[in-house]
């Protein structure tokens, strides 16, 4: 299942799981970073990186299995 998500996500497609959540790509635009051990400026090149948003269903199971102890 996992290698599934992999391949699905380097080929730039939304995987959505229901009652679970989705995987997706989110892109990040190029910018300027600053190295602190050498002090200088890095330009950070745009790139795509792997998200998961968990569905309403699923936040709320895990807040109910949170609230009330499993024995």
């Amino acid at each position: 299942m996992f290698q599934v998500i992999k391949d699905s996500l380097s080929q730039h497609q939304i995987i959505y799981v229901r009652g679970f959540g989705n995987f997706q790509n989110k892109h990040r635009a190029k910018r300027t970073a600053r190295n602190v051990k050498r002090n200088t400026i890095v330009e950070v090149e745009a790139h795509e990186y792997p998200t998961f948003k968990p569905s309403k269903i699923f936040i709320e199971e895990v807040k109910k299995g949170l609230l009330t102890p499993s024995l």
